[in-house]
């Protein structure tokens, strides 16, 4: 188990010391479980968006995991770092330079997993032509109804690669991930917005750059009582896109799981789990599932929570007998839990449990529209949101009576 540092960033050290007087129960309120609340989870929420963006392998990331790291031993639980290294897919960078220009190139976000050099005559999307081949097509995201038919079209009539902006202000992340035929990177509207000004002056032609990938790692932080096994596991992604602080994805979860940490500190069997790398392919979860399968401990039940501090529509995915047990314990306490899907293409930490046989659910509020971009900001996330999902879960765990019971003095 990797070591906690001493000297934690400036700027975690006070959400350490708003929750210090709330830590581990002492002996004799061990079985008592304390009411939840929104206001200590949106403090965590806080502390990790002060982090900035969170991206896998980054060294904010780690941050992350170091503040979660010390919440759960001030908690009072065993807490185990599982480290791992991964091929970043989403967390990648190319450049972009104008030609001839002599001007710095800009940073952009890589494309699938394209590597080398693209070099073409930059145009609109809408002036693509047969005629004109060897191209590199500026599209609009926010222009076209299918971003990959699009991408066909424009492959077909001979472009080299795509560059993809959206005008509204948003960085089409969740979109770069899919596998095209061509090279592509994403840019925010303000780098859009000088290539935008370039073109307007004249014709100019642009380079590419796609370095090839580093091995980065990352960790994922399980708490669990000390001496217990996992018979229950709650858990979500500390890690996010490049460019966005990740308020609502996925601190919202991370600041709900970790409020129930303290809420059922004390507790038998039950355990959290933060994971990291989840937005590169859900890395985190992945380890953590097959370690404990490797152990021999994997845990009856799993509930994961992703983006659950914004929107109206607090759904299940995942194992329907677990969300129908989670929906009917929800009830009891005023919550409405809906089945669901997540859209066609993204996936959460709830499904390598359930590859392995493990049932799991996934707790989601759809309605974001400001996810993997820079506007994902704590000013948006509701705490009444947060105390819904919150007190749902907590109903469910305490029904899980035998679970609820005092730990063996000395173990």
């Amino acid at each position: 188990m990797a070591r906690p540092p001493l000297i934690l960033s400036l700027f975690i050290l006070p959400a350490l010391l708003f929750i210090a007087c709330s830590g581990a129960p002492g002996p004799e309120e061990q079985v008592q479980v304390r009411a939840f609340d929104a206001f200590q989870a949106m403090a965590h929420i806080e502390a990790l968006t002060a982090l900035g963006h969170r991206p896998a392998g980054w060294p904010q990331e780690r941050e992350a995991a170091r503040y979660v790291h010390m919440a759960l031993l001030r908690y009072g639980y065993e807490v185990i770092e599982l480290n791992f290294s991964f091929s970043p897919r989403v967390t990648r960078w190319a450049w972009l330079s104008v030609s001839a220009s002599g001007e710095a190139p800009m940073r952009v976000a890589a494309m699938a997993s394209w590597e080398g050099d693209v070099e073409g005559e930059l145009i609109f999307s809408s002036q693509a032509t047969t005629d004109r081949p060897f191209f590199i097509a500026l599209v609009d995201s926010s222009e076209v109804e299918r971003l990959e038919t699009e991408i066909g079209r424009l492959a077909a009539l001979g472009a080299l690669a795509v560059v993809i902006y959206d005008h509204r202000g948003l960085v089409p992340w969740h979109l770069l991930v899919r596998k095209v035929m061509i090279a592509g990177v994403a840019l925010p509207w303000e780098d859009a917005q000088l290539l935008l000004a370039r073109m307007a002056e004249g014709p100019i032609s642009v380079r590419l750059t796609f370095p090839p990938p580093a091995e980065r790692t990352s960790t994922t932080v399980l708490g669990r009582p000390k001496g217990d096994r996992c018979r229950l596991l709650i858990g979500a992604h500390y890690d996010s896109v490049p460019l966005s602080p990740g308020a609502n994805d996925n601190a919202s979860g991370v600041g709900v799981v970790l409020e129930l940490a303290r809420v059922l500190a004390g507790s038998k069997g039950i355990c959290f789990a933060f994971f990291g790398a989840e937005e590169e392919g859900l890395y985190g979860s992945t380890r953590l599932a097959a370690w404990m399968a490797q152990r021999g401990e994997a845990p009856e039940a799993v509930v994961v929570l992703d983006m659950v501090g914004l929107g109206d529509a607090l759904i299940t995915a995942g194992d329907a007998f677990l969300a129908r047990e989670l929906s009917q314990t929800g009830a009891l306490v005023g919550v409405e839990l809906s089945p669901g899907d997540l859209p066609p293409g993204t996936d959460s930490d709830h499904s390598p449990f359930l590859k392995m046989g493990i049932p799991a659910v996934l707790l989601h509020r759809p309605d974001d529209l400001s996810y993997h971009t820079p506007g994902d900001r704590k000013e948006k996330v509701q705490p009444h949101l947060l105390q819904e999902v919150g007190e749902a879960v907590l109903a469910w765990a305490k029904s899980k009576r035998p679970l609820l019971a005092p730990m063996t003095p000395g173990r």
